[in-house]
């Protein structure tokens, strides 16, 4: 009688109320909060994957526009010791054509072997009487002691007066003596001196030889750019199919590419790249061949792993033209041959009769299936040798795979490029 007394009455109530409620136990209930679960982590892993890719594209592009400022401060960097290096070599050009073209007419010139060289300049050819007026010694009534031999020496002294830069090459000619303003002819002219007088100053005066111009040295051109490069391309690859959301798990693209190029900013690029491809489908959007699945059950979930040969043809254009880099932009169509494709199958229900994997060797080819844009960065190492980092995108034309999906990819290409020539 004291135990019944001593029992709560609170927790017989609800002994009895637990007692009264029996609950069924059901397999498939456990199986499809265990899915239900499975699909939670992966969004967040999806998601954290999104963040993972964005912060790498943002760094990606950072480094870009670093590596473009760098290489605008070296340009303006050796266009200040380009300029600084030319501008004493024109003022030094400019002086030497000052002091060899310009004359002082009021001071008087030596008796030396000068007199008669600045006396004897040329007359213009066809004026006699201004030949006579301001060159006297050299009209009609001129001093018949300077003879033929007297008038051969002073032209070959003018000639001497002429600015080194213009005997500098062989198509020079002497008739620019009538033409160009700036041949050095003296204003102030002398009578012609005798012939034992021009013989002395021609034996005593030292002959002196024009010093030469400075001038810069000339730049050496640069080589003929290549127009055939081979590459070797390596990168990660995140694939989709249905929208740009929910990636699995990362593939990867190596492969070999080919590129002629067409102008000095066009060039056409095509190759061969082995991709591995894996994505996760929702039971709409992968769509297996009629009459597979068993009892009409559509899986909720399927998990590709495809191996497939990408074979992209694109156009790339190179918009910006560095010190030693380039930044250009693509676009093209992509071909894909299925080597291999594996399909694991999730259902809501346990029903082990449902199928639950898929695998072979199909071979199938879907040709320009996919559109692919892409930028890209370009360094040159050498005159041989050259690096580039392109993400890109791939955007479906036509559905591929043995379950005809529609699928997106995102990734980037690492290529080492070596020109052929």
């Amino acid at each position: 009688m004291s135990d019944n007394n001593n029992k709560d009455p609170i927790e017989e109530l609800f002994k009895k109320k637990v007692e009264e409620y029996d609950i069924d136990y059901r397999e498939s209930d456990w199986i499809a909060l265990e899915q239900q679960l499975d699909r939670q982590a992966e969004q967040q892993a999806a998601q954290k994957k999104r963040w993972l890719i964005a912060a790498a594209l943002l760094f990606l592009f950072s480094l870009l526009g670093y590596a473009v400022y760098q290489n605008y401060q070296d340009i303006q960097h050796i266009n200040e010791q380009l300029s600084h290096q030319n501008t004493p070599a024109q003022s030094t050009d400019d002086n030497e054509e000052g002091r060899s073209g310009q004359a002082d007419p009021t001071q008087e010139q030596p008796a030396g072997r000068d007199t008669a060289n600045n006396s004897r300049a040329p007359a213009p050819a066809g004026d006699p009487a201004r030949a006579a007026q301001r060159f006297p010694g050299t009209g009609e009534g001129a001093d018949e002691q300077a003879d033929d031999g007297g008038q051969l020496r002073i032209a070959a002294e003018a000639i001497e007066m002429i600015p080194s830069r213009r005997l500098g090459c062989a198509s020079c000619q002497l008739n620019e003596l009538k033409t160009e303003p700036d041949t050095p002819i003296l204003a102030k002219a002398a009578p012609p001196l005798p012939r034992d007088k021009q013989t002395a100053n021609a034996t005593d005066a030292p002959q002196k030889s024009p010093a030469p111009a400075t001038r810069p040295e000339p730049q050496p051109q640069p080589a003929a750019a290549s127009r055939t490069s081979v590459s070797l391309a390596a990168g990660p690859d995140l694939s989709t199919v249905g929208s740009l959301s929910e990636f699995y798990d990362p593939g990867y693209n190596l492969g070999l590419l080919f590129s002629y190029r067409l102008t000095n900013n066009v060039s056409i690029r095509g190759g061969v790249i082995r991709s591995s491809v894996r994505y996760v489908a929702d039971g709409n959007e992968y769509r297996a061949p009629r009459g597979f699945w068993s009892y009409g059950t559509i899986p909720s979930r399927t998990t590709a792993q495809c191996i497939i040969l990408d074979i992209p043809v694109s156009l790339q254009y190179d918009f910006l033209h560095l010190a030693k880099s380039e930044l250009y932009a693509s676009a093209g169509a992509n071909s894909y041959i299925m080597l291999s494709e594996d399909y694991q199958f999730d259902y809501n229900s346990s029903n082990s009769h449902l199928v639950q994997q898929w695998s072979g060797k199909t071979g199938t080819r879907h040709w320009l299936s996919n559109l692919q844009l892409s930028v890209g960065y370009r360094h040159r190492l050498n005159a041989g040798l050259s690096i580039q980092v392109e993400p890109f995108i791939k955007l479906p034309l036509k559905e591929v795979g043995w379950g005809n999906v529609k699928l997106y990819s995102i990734g980037s290409l690492v290529s080492l490029n070596y020109n052929l020539n």
